[in-house]
């Protein structure tokens, strides 16, 4: 997270958030939970970005 800019607890709750979504993820994927045709990496992919662009830039 420093490439970031960010350190201490900001550093932790920015990790939290992509924890949680790469988790909730690999959670749903794992338990059949994405029924439909298109690609699950790009999916990850489009929600890896989202997170990312999320955080401030240095």
């Amino acid at each position: 997270m420093r490439g970031y800019g960010l350190t201490d607890s900001a550093a932790v709750h920015a990790t939290r958030r992509l924890r949680v979504v790469a988790h909730g993820f690999a959670s749903l994927e794992a338990g059949g939970g994405f029924g439909l045709p298109e690609g699950l990496d790009e999916t990850y992919t489009q929600l890896i970005d989202t997170v990312l662009t999320s955080l401030p830039r240095t």
